[in-house]
């Protein structure tokens, strides 16, 4: 159910301081980030900001469901807004760092490997999880204790650093020009303008 999930997704697609490193302040910036505007066929950006003011940026698949365990079924649900989207089941199992999902469907049958730790007083499907798509890229399912499970199947992805001087950010990716637009941070949405206000981005912080 969820490695048809992931075939689904990507067959549809194709203050005020002197200028220092935002992991120096501990800086509220620090984490990851997921665009709230997607093409029509899913494709969006993921930004992972660290607190040592290392940054990753990734464009690809970006699918976001709802999910829920009721023993050891997981159950999944495309976050479309429609109340009446199919739910797919499957049963799961963790077996130290590994997640097992198995749909009934022999060739479904998936192994992941937990990214990290698990986190601490959650749910031990909380957290992050890689396998290889059937594409043959690195592919991940993130389960957030809210509910959130989103599916990534990243196309590019870009390692760089980013400071901040006020209310500006400047990114540093490798290969790439600096490019540095105004911020704005509110609760948990980033909003970024990189020059001209039609390509306005906006980011939901994405919560273990």
């Amino acid at each position: 159910m969820v490695k048809h999930f992931a075939t689904v997704a990507v067959a549809a697609l194709a203050v005020a301081a002197p200028k220092v490193d935002i992991g120096t302040t501990g800086g509220e910036l620090a984490g990851a980030w997921a665009a709230k505007a997607r093409t029509k066929g899913g494709l969006g950006t993921y930004l992972v900001l660290a607190p040592d003011g290392s940054a990753i940026r990734q464009f690809g698949a970006l699918v976001d469901f709802q999910y829920r365990t009721e023993g050891t079924t997981l159950l999944l649900r495309l976050s479309s807004g429609n109340a009446d989207a199919d739910t797919e089941a499957s049963s799961y199992k963790i077996v130290g760092d590994t997640l097992i999902l198995d749909d009934g469907v022999p060739d479904n049958r998936q192994q992941l490997q937990r990214v990290g730790k698990a986190v601490r007083g959650q749910a031990a499907i909380v957290g992050t999880w890689t396998f290889t798509h059937y594409t043959g890229g690195q592919a991940f399912w993130q389960f957030t204790s809210a509910g959130l499970a989103q599916l990534r199947v990243p196309f590019t992805t870009s390692k760089g650093r980013f400071t901040v001087d006020r209310d500006e950010i400047t990114f540093a990716f490798e290969g790439e020009n600096k490019v540095t637009m105004p911020f704005a941070l509110r609760d948990d949405v980033l909003t970024l303008v990189p020059g001209v206000p039609e390509y306005e981005q906006t980011f939901m912080r994405v919560r273990p």
